[in-house]
């Protein structure tokens, strides 16, 4: 076998252009920083060239739920829930803090009033956080925003979940399903009415859009092929079909449904398939120089290369096998 190996080693050497390194000497890339992401109820961090894991913040009595760094890596926003000795909510929080977890102060706060606060999302200047906030029983979730300096909550979306905000921090971008199938949408902060950017009729499950650090395009994850139905009739039997075996009520994410990575400009145009991660329920975060972005998911860490021709597929490296599918963020 080893003979097999060497002989076939030797035919591809030729095709290798002229002062190409060795096949043993091609350098991986290393990537600097740390991640931040939940786990057993608390915020953890690993170190992103020795993959050493160690905890990094827990709260008595506290579950922490969402976590991510400001567009400047100077501070946390993380959310929280706090249940009883019967498991029932007590309370759901949004706290900020420093970049080391300390000096943390809580800015948005539900007390008894059976509704959830997550998945907080900062502004580019670092003055307000968009988060979703979902009453469990009446089945219902929207888009709020928090001024920080006043602690003013005003709603931006009826309903949806997983916002960001553009890089100029005029819009906000996020995920709804305001019929069968989950969609990525873009609505202005102010007074206006959301738009959608993808088509829900595109992919069997859509979920966490970010803008890339320069705003010139949006990340999302998606299940599905991103075709649109050729009929009528073949979307309803498509809209079947995701009811009787995926039951789309609460199909988001996905039950055992593989996410690849795609693209779409701002304006709704240019949909792209940028890289197959195969990937369960992953989380995305950008690298704080914006080349990189981060996927966690059930079978693992994926790093992609988003500095390559946008045009063609992105290159992905598994950093670690690591099980994941929690949120993470990427910081110094």
């Amino acid at each position: 076998m080893a003979v097999a190996v060497a002989a076939a080693m030797l035919l591809l050497l030729p095709l290798l252009p002229e002062g190409a390194p060795a096949l043993g000497q091609i350098e991986q890339p290393r990537y600097s920083g740390s991640l931040l992401y939940v786990s057993r109820g608390g915020i953890w961090q690993m170190n992103l060239v020795t993959l050493e894991r160690r905890p990094f913040l827990s709260l008595p009595n506290a579950t922490i739920t969402h976590i991510t760094h400001s567009w400047d890596r100077q501070r946390l926003a993380y959310s929280l829930i706090v249940r009883g000795s019967r498991f029932e909510l007590l309370e759901s929080s949004i706290e900020v803090a420093n970049i080391d977890g300390n000096e943390r102060s809580t800015v948005v706060h539900e007390d008894r009033t059976g509704a959830t606060v997550e998945w907080p999302s900062w502004s580019p200047n670092g003055g307000s956080l968009v988060y979703s906030k979902t009453l469990a029983t009446e089945r219902t979730q929207r888009i709020e925003e928090v001024d920080l300096a006043t602690g003013a909550r005003t709603l931006v979306a009826e309903a949806g979940s997983s916002p960001a905000y553009a890089a100029d921090g005029r819009s906000v971008v996020f995920a709804s399903a305001p019929g069968t199938n989950w969609s990525i949408w873009s609505v202005l902060r102010v007074g206006d009415v959301p738009s959608a950017l993808v088509s829900d009729s595109r992919f069997e499950d859509v979920d966490h859009p970010l803008y890339n650090p320069d705003g010139s395009f949006i990340v999302f994850l998606a299940a599905g092929s991103g075709q649109q139905p050729s009929t009528r009739t073949d979307e309803a039997l498509a809209g079947l079909f995701r009811l009787q075996l995926f039951s789309i009520t609460a199909a988001h994410p996905l039950p055992g449904g593989q996410y690849d990575l795609w693209t779409v400009q701002p304006d709704g145009s240019g949909l792209h398939r940028a890289a197959e991660l195969f990937s369960e329920e992953p989380y995305l975060s950008w690298s704080p120089d914006g080349r990189y972005l981060a996927a966690w998911g059930r079978l693992g860490l994926q790093i992609v290369d988003m500095s390559s021709d946008r045009s063609s597929m992105r290159p992905v490296r598994w950093l670690t096998a690591l099980p994941g599918g929690s949120p993470i963020s990427w910081g110094p």
